[in-house]
C-alpha cells in the first residue's frame, strides 16, 4: 500500500509541474494544437477527397468485365469460351439525345440530353457513363415499375427504363411510369419532324424507374449550382435504357458504340474470364486488332496514380507544418528548463538520476499533448463538418466527411511523437544539470 501511495503521489506531483507555470502551459499547447489541428484537417479533408473521387469508380459493380470489341466482329464468339458466361451487348448512340427541353426564365431554357443505352439485358447491371466520358457498369437497382424483359427484346418494344434524376427532370409529380419520352426532340421543345426520318423523335413508353447512380447525383448537384448562378440556358445529361433491338431498328442510320458487358456470381469465374480476356487482348493486339478490357481494379489504379501526387503534396505540408510547429514548442521547452534549473538542483539534491528529470520533462510533455491533441481533434472534426455543408448547400459540391477511427487515432498519436520528440533534447539538457548549477543560478 505504501509502494501505491509513493506511485500516486509521485504522478500527481508530475501533473501538478505540467501545470503550475500557466503561460508555458497556454504556449505550449497551442503550439501542440496547432499543429494537430492542422495535421487532423488535413487528414480528413485529404482522405475525404480521395474517397469522394474514388466513388465515380467504386460504385462500379463488382466482378463485372466490359469489354470494348473496337471492331473486331468475331470477339463476342472467341470470348465466349463457356456456355456459362453471360454477356449483355450494348449499344450506345455516340451522340447524346435530346429527351425534354423548358424554359426557366427569360431566355433561359433547360435542355436534358440524354445517352441512349440499347441493351440486350437489364437484370442485375447496368452500363454508364461517368463525367469524363469513361463507361462503366452499375447494380440496377429498380425502385419502381420493371426493368427490360426478354419479349421486349423479341418484340422490338420502345419502352425505356429512366433514373430518379431523369424521372424528376421531366414529369411533373416524379411520377413517369406509363408515360413517354420522346428521344430526338429539338432543343427549346422545338419538335424536328421536318427533318430527315432519322432525325424525327420516337416515343418511348416509361416502363421502370431505378435508383440514381454516384454520376448521377453529381450531375443533380451541378445542376442545382448551374440553376442558381448561370444567367444563361443550361444543359444537363443523363442516361437511359432501352432494348437494344428497338435502338437497332429506330436508330439504324446513327453511329452507336458497341460493348460487351460480362457480369459474373462469383470471384473465381470472374478472374478466369478476365485472364483470359486480357492474354486474348495481347495477342490480338500483335496484329493490330486488339480491344480493351475494362475492370473496376484497372479503373481504380488509373484513378489512385491520379490523385497519388495530390495526396502526396497535401501530406508534406501538413508535415511541413508539424515540422514549424515542433520547433517552437522545443523552444518553449527549452525555456521551461532554463527556468526550472533551482527546481532540477533540488530534486537531484534529494536523489533523483537523470533518468528521473528527463522522464519528468518527456511525461509533462504526453499529458499536455494529450489534451491538447484531443481538442484539436474535436474542433477539426466540426470544421470540417462545416465545409461539408458548406460544400454541399452553398456550392452544390459532392462532399462527404466520413469520420473513421483511423482519422481520430493518427492524429493523436502524432500530437504526442511531435511532444516526445520536441522534448527529447531539452529533457537532455535538463538531465545533465549538476546541483552548482542551480546554486550558481540562484
Amino acid at each position: 500500500m505504501n509502494s501505491a501511495v509513493k506511485f500516486f503521489f509521485y504522478f500527481h506531483h508530475l501533473i501538478k509541474m505540467a501545470t503550475v507555470n500557466k503561460v508555458r502551459l497556454i504556449l505550449t499547447s497551442i503550439g501542440i494544437f496547432v499543429a494537430v489541428f492542422l495535421f487532423s484537417s488535413g487528414k480528413i479533408i485529404t482522405d475525404s477527397y480521395y474517397s469522394e473521387s474514388m466513388r465515380k469508380v467504386s460504385q462500379m459493380s463488382e466482378n463485372t468485365v466490359i469489354v470494348n470489341p473496337m471492331g473486331n466482329k468475331e470477339l463476342k464468339q472467341e470470348l465466349a469460351v463457356s456456355d456459362k458466361i453471360n454477356c449483355i451487348d450494348v449499344s450506345t448512340l455516340s451522340e447524346k439525345q435530346s429527351i425534354f427541353s423548358v424554359s426557366i426564365g427569360d431566355n433561359r431554357y433547360l435542355t436534358v440530353m440524354a445517352y441512349v443505352h440499347g441493351v440486350s439485358e437489364l437484370n442485375s447491371v447496368m452500363p454508364i457513363v461517368t463525367d469524363d466520358g469513361c463507361f462503366i457498369s452499375v447494380e440496377s437497382n429498380l425502385i419502381k415499375g420493371r426493368l427490360i424483359s426478354n419479349n421486349d427484346i423479341q418484340t422490338k418494344n420502345a419502352v425505356v427504363v429512366i433514373d430518379r434524376l431523369t424521372e424528376s427532370l421531366i414529369f411533373s409529380g416524379g411520377n413517369g411510369l406509363g408515360k413517354y419520352i420522346e428521344i430526338g426532340c429539338g432543343a427549346f421543345g422545338a419538335t424536328v419532324s421536318s427533318q430527315s426520318q432519322a432525325n424525327v423523335p420516337v416515343r418511348f413508353e416509361v416502363i421502370g424507374v431505378v435508383e440514381n447512380s454516384y454520376t448521377a447525383d453529381v450531375a443533380k448537384m451541378k445542376l442545382k449550382q448551374e440553376i442558381d448562378s448561370s444567367q444563361q440556358s443550361i444543359t444537363t445529361c443523363v442516361s437511359i435504357y432501352c432494348p437494344l433491338t428497338s435502338i437497332n431498328e429506330r436508330f439504324a442510320r446513327q453511329d452507336k458504340n458497341s460493348l460487351y458487358l460480362y457480369n459474373f456470381n462469383n470471384h473465381g469465374e470472374y478472374n478466369n474470364f478476365l485472364y483470359y480476356a486480357q492474354t486474348l487482348s495481347e495477342v490480338k493486339s500483335r496484329t493490330g486488332n486488339g480491344f480493351s478490357v475494362i475492370t473496376k481494379d484497372n479503373l481504380s489504379a488509373e484513378l489512385e496514380n491520379e490523385l497519388s501526387n495530390t495526396k502526396t503534396i497535401l501530406n508534406m505540408i501538413s508535415v511541413l507544418l508539424c515540422v514549424i510547429s515542433g520547433i517552437s514548442i522545443m523552444s518553449i521547452t527549452f525555456f521551461s528548463v532554463k527556468e526550472r534549473i533551482p527546481e532540477i538542483g533540488i530534486r537531484k539534491a534529494f536523489g533523483a538520476g537523470k533518468l528521473d528529470i528527463a522522464f519528468q520533462f518527456v511525461f509533462e510533455m504526453i499529458i499536455i499533448a494529450v489534451f491538447a491533441s484531443l481538442l484539436a481533434i474535436g474542433l477539426s472534426i466540426v470544421t470540417c463538418k462545416l465545409l461539408e455543408t458548406f460544400l454541399i448547400e452553398i456550392l452544390y459540391m459532392t462532399f462527404s466527411v466520413d469520420i473513421t477511427p483511423q482519422m481520430i487515432i493518427a492524429p493523436l498519436l502524432v500530437g504526442i511523437f511531435e511532444a516526445v520528440v520536441c522534448c527529447i533534447v531539452p529533457s537532455l539538457y535538463a538531465a545533465e544539470i549538476k546541483v552548482t548549477d542551480s546554486l550558481r543560478f540562484e
